[in-house]
C-alpha cells in the first residue's frame, strides 16, 4: 500500500468528522443569520389573525404529508429487503 492510501485510511474518520463539522457550523451560521431577519411579533399577530379552520386544515396537511413520507421510507425498504425490527 503506497504511503498515501495508509495515511488516508488513517485519517478519513478524521476528516469526515471535520467536515461534517464544517457544514453544521456553517448552516447553523446561516439559520441565525435569517432569524435576525424575522419579526416574532408579526408572527404571533399573523397566527393570531388566522382562523383556527386554516390552522387545523395546516396542521392536518403536515400529518398527511409526515404519513406520506414515511409510507415512501416504508416502502423504500421493503423494495431493498430490509427487515426492520419493529
Amino acid at each position: 500500500m503506497t504511503t498515501f492510501a495508509s495515511a488516508w485510511i488513517r485519517w478519513r474518520p478524521v476528516a469526515v468528522v471535520a467536515i461534517a463539522l464544517i457544514v453544521a457550523l456553517l448552516g447553523a451560521d446561516a439559520l441565525r443569520a435569517l432569524a435576525t431577519e424575522l419579526d416574532y411579533a408579526a408572527i404571533a399577530a399573523a397566527v393570531r389573525t388566522t382562523s383556527g379552520r386554516d390552522l387545523g386544515a395546516a396542521l392536518l396537511a403536515t400529518g398527511l404529508s409526515y404519513l406520506a413520507l414515511s409510507g415512501y421510507d416504508w416502502s423504500a425498504l421493503r423494495v431493498a429487503g430490509v427487515r426492520l425490527p419493529w
